[in-house]
């Protein structure tokens, strides 16, 4: 089974977890010693962390019980060992550990899936930066047309660019006959009506709503993946710890 999730964190960790690990959240205090309990909690297999060393995040490919395809492995360097992950509602999550267990932010539906309810092998592959980019243009490229997505971009950077050039105008005109206050909401009420109007006039235009509702939808297909896991199924944990990874 091959399932793409996408994962973002504000923290620095990136964590697999099942959603039933949601019923217990932390404390108030236990939530100031998050990096102790995250530590504790995956050393058990409840959960497994990627210190990622930066916030950010992307694609995420998981792997259930299946080899990595050739494709997939020229792209991505394993890393660590293999770590027991315990999922005994397949309530897969994979997401910023900010979301784990907590009565705040909660994980998006692009971060959440369902597999077989068991404890799992798990291990963890990082992508390479530096073929991240050029093969997913070209790919896009190969099935929209170069000269297609050359001018859904063009029509994307000119309407960004006249919505910021007139409203920076206005914001700077009425700031100078009026006050930055007045300007200021001038300038909030014009961006959202020249919004809509854009998106008006963009509706009309067939070939750029065409390109709109395939455009956006295969760069995230195509787009390399930021970590990969492979999840093997397993029926004796004996032996297998769960843990973490630093990038």
């Amino acid at each position: 089974m091959h399932i793409r999730l996408d994962a973002g964190t504000d923290i620095g960790m990136i964590g697999a977890w099942d959603g039933d690990r949601s019923a217990s959240p932390f404390s108030k205090r236990r939530a100031r010693e998050l990096d102790q309990v995250v530590k504790a909690d995956a050393s058990e297999g409840h959960l497994f962390v990627v210190y990622t060393g930066a916030d950010g995040g992307g694609p995420l490919d998981i792997f259930v019980d299946q080899e990595l395809p050739d494709d997939i492995r020229e792209q991505v360097t394993p890393v660590g060992g293999e770590f027991l992950l315990r999922l005994p509602t397949g309530r897969l999550v994979v997401d910023g550990v900010e979301c784990y267990r907590s009565t705040g932010k909660m994980p998006d539906t692009s971060s959440r899936a369902s597999i077989t309810p068991g404890d799992y092998a798990l291990r963890c592959h990082v992508g390479k930066d530096e073929d991240k980019h050029p093969p997913t243009q070209k790919e896009l490229n190969r099935r929209v047309g170069a000269e297609n997505v050359r001018y859904y971009d063009r029509i994307n950077r000119v309407g960004l660019l006249t919505i910021v050039l007139l409203n920076l105008g206005l914001l700077g005109a009425f700031t100078f006959w009026l006050g930055w206050k007045i300007a200021l909401g001038v300038a909030v009420v014009t961006f959202i009506v020249s919004t809509h109007v854009q998106e008006y006039i963009l509706k009309r235009n067939q070939k750029y709503h065409d390109l709109d509702r395939i455009i956006p939808k295969l760069r995230v297909e195509t787009q390399r993946p930021t970590f990969v896991f492979e999840l093997r199924s397993i029926t004796n944990p004996t032996g297998l710890r769960g843990g973490f990874v630093r990038l």
